[in-house]
């Protein structure tokens, strides 16, 4: 008996460590059911980096995509900044790394899984000690233009220090924050509109005024997360509320979440699907992407579509077109020589023919083609005319030193004749 009671402790023994590991390895799935990455998850697959500055020293954590690298220019990365809420500053670089995030959207295996193909870099700085991401906080949040924090400043000189030395898009960042973070993404908006395409907040304050006028003359998409019912929010928050509802704009979205705390929060930004905040932030920034094809032709005798933008994954066809009497010399496909049997024939008389750049995913795509003349009939005529006139010419050039050649040996011959027969009388 004593020996089957240790082979069950121990079979109960292995179970227990099997649910152990997979329990540690596995991502983490919430109560909304979206996958989250665990605390532990998130700390080894971000890298902790340090902004060094005159204004001081920023902790940050850095996270590529698997596709992403940066020895191909012809693949830039998007740029997700995330802003933490309140009670996370310092420079521990970890605090800001929590499991109930949108952070941790973001960084799941699932989301990994699922957008493996895009490139995108996620950058999460902490702010500073003593230090706030706004100025002003509470119901009487307010833009201030000259009120830049330090930490503020330094989320930026981040993004810049990305530019530099990654290669990125410097214009088409996402910027997601919740809480206090949230507030730091509305203020990073109105700071820095030409370099943000899309934005994401879950609670927050902002100058909603200050935002709209950022609206109106800036190209950015907006997701927000706020809380149902005006009674319970106050201040400029409301303001903006009202004002968006009001306006009706296809820019911003607003989701109602029931009242309650960030925690709820997040949780109902976690279980939105439509769509989700991963698919939104990376799929649909990248759907919003749109890459130059640069076309050029060499000669007149016809013409090729101008230089057209294809969006990311999709197509971009260019039309070429011969004047009669012309033919293609050379098709050349992002600068290299290409079988002219990838051209589509468009029309009967063989005048059109099409290219079509598929599933454009990179930029510095060129096409150029060389038109040449065709000998038509009557130059065809012309050309052997020119012909036989030449070597007419050149035949009787020939003729004329042969003839010239053959008059002066024979008056030498003759002469030599001459001399050699008045001495033979003489003798």
């Amino acid at each position: 008996m004593r020996k089957y009671a240790e082979r069950i402790c121990g079979l109960v023994l292995a179970l227990v460590t099997v649910l152990l590991s997979l329990a540690l390895v596995s991502p983490s799935v919430s109560a909304d059911g979206a996958a989250r990455a665990t605390y532990s998850q998130m700390v080894e697959k971000t890298v902790a980096r340090t902004l060094y500055s005159a204004d001081g020293n920023m902790a940050y954590r850095m996270y590529k995509s698997p596709s992403y690298t940066a020895t191909d220019d012809t693949k830039p990365a998007l740029i997700i900044l995330y802003f933490h809420d309140s009670g996370k500053s310092g420079s521990d670089n970890l605090a800001q790394l929590s499991e109930n995030s949108v952070l941790s959207l973001l960084l799941s295996e699932d989301c990994d899984n699922k957008y493996k193909d895009f490139n995108y870099i996620v950058l999460a700085p902490q702010c500073l000690s003593g230090d706030s991401w706004v100025k002003s906080k509470g119901n009487d949040h307010s833009y201030d233009p000259e009120g830049e924090t330090t930490s503020m400043k330094l989320a930026h000189a981040i993004v810049g220090e990305m530019g530099a030395t990654e290669i990125v898009f410097t214009d088409r960042l996402v910027v997601i924050g919740e809480g206090d973070g949230a507030t730091a993404a509305f203020d990073y908006v109105c700071r820095y509109p030409d370099t943000v395409s899309r934005f994401l907040t879950v609670g927050g304050m902002c100058d909603g005024y200050q935002l709209t006028s950022v609206f109106d003359v800036f190209n950015i998409t907006g997701l927000a997360f706020v809380p149902r019912g005006d009674s319970v929010v106050v201040g400029n928050y409301n303001k903006t509320v009202k004002l968006l509802k009001d306006r009706s704009r296809d820019d911003m979205m607003l989701v109602d979440y029931v009242d309650g705390d960030l925690s709820a929060a997040i949780g109902a930004a976690a279980a939105y699907n439509e769509p989700t905040v991963p698919e939104w932030a990376i799929a649909e920034q990248y759907g919003s992407i749109r890459f130059l094809i640069k076309s050029s032709h060499n000669g007149t005798g016809g013409s090729i579509t101008a230089s057209t933008y294809a969006p990311y994954g999709g197509n971009a066809t260019f039309k070429i077109t011969l004047k009669r009497g012309n033919y293609i010399e050379y098709l050349r496909i992002d600068g290299v020589n290409t079988d002219l049997s990838r051209l589509k024939k468009a029309d009967e008389d063989g005048l059109v023919y099409t290219y079509t750049f598929e599933n454009v995913r990179e930029q510095g795509h060129t096409i150029a083609v060389s038109f040449v003349a065709t000998a038509s009939p009557e130059n065809v005529f012309d050309s052997a005319i020119s012909a036989v006139i030449k070597w007419c010419t050149v035949l009787a050039g020939l003729l004329i030193v042969l003839a010239v050649t053959v008059y002066l040996t024979d008056r030498f011959m003759s002469g030599k004749d001459g001399k050699e027969g008045k001495g033979a009388r003489a003798v």
